[in-house]
């Protein structure tokens, strides 16, 4: 009985413990930003909203991307993202990186349309 009670406390004590989680990469991808982009068929600026995807947890679900008022999946790894999909007859395929509040994306849109485009987008 002398034994039981202290290695129970022990094991009460260590399951007690638990390290903070580490934050997935694709958080600080989450947000609102503003978007200047340059594109072979002109220059735009719009509005992009970055939230997480319920799929993956590697994944994110970027509103707007191009304004095209279409919703497309990416695929975040450190701070890098892939876009690959089809959204509204829109088929998007583009790569960017996150460095601080700026998100760089370069991506080719091809559909009803082909277009090619740099978009820089600041984290409000």
């Amino acid at each position: 009985m002398k034994i039981a009670f202290p290695l129970a406390f022990l094991l009460l004590a260590f399951t007690q413990c638990k390290k903070d989680p580490k934050p997935l990469d694709r958080e600080k991808f989450l947000g609102n930003y503003d978007v200047n982009e340059s594109c072979a068929t002109g220059n735009y600026t719009y509005s992009v909203t970055i939230s997480e995807s319920s799929v993956n947890t590697s994944d994110v679900i970027l509103n707007n991307v191009g304004d095209f008022g279409a919703n497309f999946t990416g695929v975040v790894s450190g701070s890098n993202i892939s876009i690959n999909g089809t959204q509204q007859g829109l088929t998007m395929s583009g790569t960017g990186t996150l460095n601080g509040n700026a998100l760089t994306v370069i991506y080719s849109v091809s559909g009803a349309f082909v277009d090619n485009c740099t978009a820089t987008a600041i984290k409000r």
